[in-house]
């Protein structure tokens, strides 16, 4: 069997639906390593959901509580990775319906790392703002398929929709970040609009 690796671990490594499996049985310590091993993950994850890195901090801390919480209901014969995926999706939902419930609006601050290269930075700022500017799904789509290297097929799988409408998602993502990259830069577009 041919493994996957995300963030330097085995996403299939069979110790995933070992630690979970002893996690239901009451082992803390498991419960801990399965957190600590899967805490970048769950942060990534939040971040493709809203592309705000603020709120994605807010619903990464309530996926660890819902992890703790849920593990029971964690089908141990199964894939861990999909069943965590899912959580988050629905933690990013609940956020959503509360935060349109409520209408409060989220402040955002700027959380760049102040000793960081100037051009980093500002680099930096401009593909998150970019990433941002997607849609929800387009932000799933892509994060499978350019950052997690699946095909659009495995991508819609994964999101349960159909291939076509991965594959045209993924197509409208990457035109709107280029479009958006573009905008941002108005010497580079118009070099680009005075070559082409």
């Amino acid at each position: 069997m041919t493994l996957a690796r995300m963030d330097g671990m085995n996403v299939l490594d069979p110790s995933c639906e070992i630690l979970a499996s002893r996690a239901q049985s009451g082992d803390k310590q498991a419960l801990e390593q399965l957190a600590e091993r899967w805490w970048s993950r769950i942060r990534q994850w939040t971040f493709v959901e809203f592309g705000e890195r603020p709120l994605m901090e807010d619903v990464a801390q309530d996926c660890l509580i819902k992890l703790f919480e849920r593990i029971d209901r964690y089908d141990a014969h199964r894939p861990f990775a999909p069943w965590l995926r899912m959580l988050v999706r629905n933690c990013a939902r609940d956020r959503l319906r509360k935060r349109k419930a409520t209408g409060v609006m989220i402040e955002l601050t700027d959380h760049r790392d102040p000793s960081r290269d100037l051009d980093l930075r500002a680099a930096s700022t401009l593909v998150i703002q970019a990433f941002s500017s997607l849609t929800a799904r387009q932000r799933q789509v892509i994060d499978l398929c350019d950052r997690q290297g699946l095909t659009s097929a495995k991508a819609a799988a994964e999101l349960e929709i159909a291939p076509a409408t991965a594959r045209v998602l993924l197509h409208q993502a990457r035109k709107r970040l280029r479009l958006k990259m573009l905008e941002d830069h108005a010497d580079v577009y118009d070099l680009i609009r005075e070559t082409a």
